[in-house]
Parts: C-alpha cells; sequence; structure tokens
C-alpha cells in the first residue's frame, strides 16, 4: 500500500482497513475472521480450554482451535495500527475470538501473538479487544491452507468519536481501497462509489486526503481511498459494492469473503481492491 505519515488520528483509522488489503498480498490472509456456526471448539489443552503455550521470542502467547477437523493453523500478530511507514508495535493482553467459538479466548502477550486452527474452508470473522483499544472486527475470511504472519490492526479507542454517527449502541464499517493490480484509473483509488447490498438506509461517508482529513462532500471516494458505513442495524453480514467506470472494485479476494460483519459498538475493517 503506498501511503505516507499524517498527523490525525483519523487517517490511521481509515488506513486500518487498507492495511489488511497490504497484508492480505504479503500473508495470504490478514487476521482471523467469521462465520456462523462452528459445534465444537478447543485448544490444544484439550476441549473448550485456552492452552498458554508461552511460545519463546518467535511463537505463539496462546492457541485456540475452533470448529471441527480438518483444520488449518494461522499465526496472528496484533498491532497498534501505524501512522508512519514501518508496522505498529504489538498489542500485549489483546484478545481474539472467533464467530466459530465466541466462547473460546486467545491472548496476546508482549509480541502480540496469538495462533488458531479454524476449520478448513469455514467462512469466519475475529473479534480483537484490548483495554484503551476500539473493539474491532475483521471483515469475514476462510482459509484453505495454513498461513502466518497475519498482521491484524487494532485501533485505539479514541477512534471511535471519529466515525460519523458512530456510539457504543451502533454499528460502523471503515472500508479501505488498495490497488489491485490495475493499470491508469483502475490503478486509482479515488472515484470509487459504494453501496450496501439490500441496505438503503446505510449512511456512508467519504474522506478526503487533506493533511487533517474532513467529511467529503463528494459521493466517492478521494485519493485517500476511504469511507466509513453507518447506520447499520446489528443482524447478519452484509455486502459491500463498489462502483468506479471501467474497472473493478473487489471485496471478495481470497482469504476474504466479502462480507462485513455487525456488531453493536465495533468498527469492522474491510479491505477493497481496484484493478
Amino acid at each position: 500500500m503506498k501511503s505516507r505519515a499524517r498527523p490525525l488520528v483519523l487517517v490511521s483509522l481509515l488506513a486500518a482497513a487498507a492495511a489488511l488489503g497490504a497484508c492480505s498480498s504479503k500473508s495470504s490472509g490478514a487476521a482471523a475472521a467469521t462465520a456462523t456456526g462452528g459445534d465444537a471448539a478447543a485448544s490444544s489443552g484439550g476441549p473448550g480450554t485456552l492452552d498458554d503455550a508461552g511460545g519463546g521470542e518467535t511463537g505463539p502467547t496462546s492457541t485456540i482451535a475452533c470448529g471441527t477437523a480438518p483444520f488449518v493453523s494461522l499465526g496472528i500478530v496484533v498491532r497498534q495500527i501505524s501512522t508512519g511507514p514501518g508496522p505498529g508495535a504489538p498489542v500485549d493482553g489483546a484478545t481474539l475470538t472467533s464467530s466459530l467459538c465466541p466462547g473460546i479466548t486467545a491472548i496476546t502477550g508482549a509480541d502480540g501473538i496469538v495462533s488458531a486452527q479454524v476449520t478448513k474452508g469455514a467462512p469466519f470473522f475475529a473479534r480483537l479487544e484490548a483495554p484503551n483499544y476500539a473493539k474491532t472486527l475483521i471483515a469475514e475470511m476462510q482459509y484453505a491452507a495454513d498461513t502466518k504472519d497475519i498482521e491484524a490492526p487494532l485501533p485505539p479507542s479514541l477512534f471511535t468519536a471519529l466515525v460519523p454517527g458512530f456510539t457504543p449502541a451502533k454499528t460502523a464499517v471503515i472500508v479501505g481501497v488498495s490497488q489491485g493490480g490495475g493499470t491508469g484509473a483502475c490503478d486509482a483509488v479515488d472515484g470509487i462509489s459504494f453501496i450496501v447490498t439490500d441496505h438503503p438506509e446505510a449512511k456512508i461517508a467519504y474522506f478526503t486526503d487533506d493533511a487533517i482529513p474532513q467529511m467529503s462532500k463528494g459521493t466517492v471516494t478521494t485519493a485517500a481511498g476511504r469511507a466509513a458505513i453507518t447506520e447499520l442495524a446489528v443482524g447478519a453480514p452484509v455486502s459491500i459494492v463498489g462502483t468506479k467506470t471501467g474497472c473493478t472494485v473487489e471485496f471478495a479476494r481470497a482469504p476474504y469473503t466479502g462480507r462485513a460483519p455487525l456488531e453493536a459498538g465495533a468498527l469492522t475493517l474491510v479491505p477493497a481492491f481496484i484493478h
């Protein structure tokens, strides 16, 4: 992802969704994600338990298993959202739960690492929480093979105040567009409009690319490639459609299914890809 550091925290929040896209290219994924279902849950220490693996400098600090065999193994690093060119710092004490086994929790150590086993090919989303950070959901994903070095961005809790109309009782989806291999206008993240399938009530705000970003008065993305979607009720995951003349805007690019989970008081980070 091509970006420059900016001083305002809003930029970091909006960049988080696009950061998922960058991680997807790097490691076939960005974080564990959801689906409904999963009738078995266990850790490597036994059914329904949490196994604190210790892990050392490179190993996971905790691990869970969700769903039913066959499993794939995922290695996840929970990080603060970066405002500069490098990765954000690991988040200590973050909890990870999966929609496949919502009652089972993995907790990061100082290295920000957790590991998870999830049912191969089963769609799911991840929920990330930590003190002083916003409750965060990652767009629904599914994995067919073991994947490591999946980076999950976690925004500070103060970011929620910067999302239009967001409250602890409401949902919010943050969309970040990344370049997905296009050329010309289809290699640029501006000029894209979004709708939410079967949800005309959704309110979509686009953001400027100013040093201090503002809500745009336009109805398409600016060079920032960012949007916030609010006024969606808690319920089943939703699908978002992006449009730019002559281009393809993809939400369903592996490992993502293209669906965004919704929970009250949570920011759902959703990457999109233009080509």
